[in-house]
């Protein structure tokens, strides 16, 4: 009862997934699906994990956002999925996506005056690139490369004449 996203990683053997607290830290942990051991990756925190979690093929990056209580953006990290530090990858960002087929760019959204698609370097965050801008009233959410990075696919919310439309 005190998880909030959790991520398969891609041969299926292990899962991250983030922790509430009682003192209401969060904490990111990692464990093999077989076995109820953990390891805890990212310690307790004063912060909120947004938007999901993406996980390198080989499963050895794992990359979420945190943001503050009332933030209006959030921060993406990438941490080795066997512990240390988190590395920032890139700021202002609200919703996170999937990795390209070659695990070299990562997807994810921006809220503000216009929606937008981005992805970046998913080593460093560098090179970051708009894929696709839509109007201030829709949402994208969980934006991800088809299997072989020719397509993007996501889910986009808009309200037209006061009715709810996701595609």
């Amino acid at each position: 009862n005190n998880v909030v996203y959790a991520h398969v990683t891609p041969d299926g053997k292990s899962v991250a997934y983030n922790v509430i607290h009682p003192d209401e830290t969060r904490s990111l942990w990692v464990r093999r699906v077989e076995d109820r051991n953990a390891l805890q990756i990212v310690p307790p925190q004063a912060v909120f994990y947004w938007g999901g979690m993406s996980i390198s093929a080989d499963g050895s990056q794992i990359y979420y956002i945190t943001a503050e209580r009332d933030a209006k953006h959030g921060t993406l990290y990438r941490v080795s999925s066997l512990g240390g530090a988190p590395r920032k990858l890139v700021e202002t960002v609200n919703d996170l996506g999937s990795l390209s087929p070659d695990g070299g760019r990562i997807l994810y959204v921006r809220y503000g005056d216009a929606m937008q698609l981005l992805s970046a370097n998913a080593a460093d965050g560098g090179d970051e690139r708009v894929v696709y801008t839509g109007a201030a009233n829709h949402i994208f959410r969980d934006p991800h490369f088809s299997a072989d990075g020719a397509a993007i696919y996501l889910i986009k919310f808009e309200r037209i004449n006061g009715e709810e439309f996701w595609s």
